[in-house]
């Protein structure tokens, strides 16, 4: 099944080369089925296709628009294309925390402190 989904995957991404969407949004499902072998059979369902959930990102981009201009965070439209396909993954996202606030657990050099090693560079033959 896995075999069946990533051929029709490709399949769709090669047969649009003249849309960079298509390619993006499909590399980004292959990714999906790398992690998650099971969503090979929602992405082998007949009639859902890579243009499908592009039109999906699309009706909803549509209905956030201001002033005839919608858009969708990269994390939104994988969203709505899981959903399309009914792909039970959630993207990984990135962390908001201000790296001020991230504690380490790394202690301070301690310095003028002498090396364990003794090194001896003598010369003579």
């Amino acid at each position: 099944m896995l075999n069946i989904a990533i051929e029709k995957l490709q399949a769709e991404i090669d047969s649009n080369k003249s849309n960079p969407n298509i390619k993006v949004v499909g590399d980004f499902l292959l990714r999906q089925l790398d992690l998650n072998d099971k969503a090979s059979e929602k992405v082998v369902q007949e009639g859902k296709t890579i243009k499908g959930s592009i039109e999906e990102m699309r009706k909803v981009a549509k209905t956030k628009a201001v002033n005839g201009c919608g858009m969708l965070t990269d994390q939104e439209g994988f969203e709505i294309v899981l959903k399309y396909f009914d792909i039970k993954f959630t993207p990984l996202t990135v962390s908001t925390t201000p790296i001020a606030t991230i504690k380490t657990t790394t202690t301070p050099i301690e310095q003028n402190k002498k090396p364990d090693v003794n090194f001896n560079v003598e010369l003579d033959f």
